[in-house]
């Protein structure tokens, strides 16, 4: 007689499950074990800057070391003036108030600083975008203590942009021939020439 292989015991449904159940938990297991490490490996990087952002960072260093180095200062003005598009939204006055608060910090840190017309200049050109009249003059009467040529002529051209009209001219053109002739850096003619040569365009273009 030839015996027939015998019938496969059938696997109980509930055994089944659980393999499969078993299988899944081991693999979501594995899934959230991997998800933890990446998570604190995140966790413990520190963000990227950016070059722009290293190469401000470093002038602030070195200008922390050594507060009067005028270029430096300017350095950080044109990294950070470079971080606002010029044709953003408001790019003006967000750049004035940039250029304010940098030169601001330069004047009042070091005291050869604030004898530093190309920096007083370019801070009074910009405060000229945001501020009201009267801080405005306030910081003009600030700059004029310190002299020079530039400072006035300047102020003079401050003067001629903001005058209503010319009848009060002559008066800002006293003053600046008189702070040329009392003051204590001497001034040439040439300077008075510049003045002059100044007023006769204003009043050849006004008629």
């Amino acid at each position: 007689m030839i015996k027939l292989p015998s019938r496969r015991r059938r696997r109980n449904p509930e055994e089944s499950y659980r393999a499969i159940t078993i299988t899944r938990d081991s693999d979501s297991d594995s899934e959230s074990s991997g998800a933890a490490d990446t998570g604190e490996e995140s966790s413990d990087s520190s963000p990227t800057l950016t070059t722009q952002q290293v190469a401000i960072k470093k002038l602030e260093q070195e200008i922390a070391e050594d507060p009067s180095a005028v270029d430096k200062w300017f350095s950080l003005l044109n990294h950070t003036l470079s971080t606002i598009p010029l044709l953003s939204r408001n790019a003006r006055k967000a750049r004035s108030e940039i250029i304010v608060s940098i030169l601001s910090r330069a004047l009042t840190v070091n005291n050869n600083n604030e004898s530093t017309k190309l920096l007083r200049l370019r801070y009074m050109k910009a405060g000229e975008e945001i501020w009201p009249e009267a801080k405005l003059k306030a910081e003009w009467d600030i700059a004029l203590k310190g002299g020079g040529i530039e400072i006035w002529m300047e102020w003079l051209e401050w003067r001629i942009r903001t005058m209503q009209n010319m009848n009060g001219l002559l008066d800002e053109i006293s003053r600046v021939y008189s702070a040329f002739n009392t003051g204590e850096e001497p001034v040439g003619e040439l300077a008075k020439l510049r003045v002059f040569w100044r007023v006769a365009v204003l009043y050849k273009d006004a008629g």
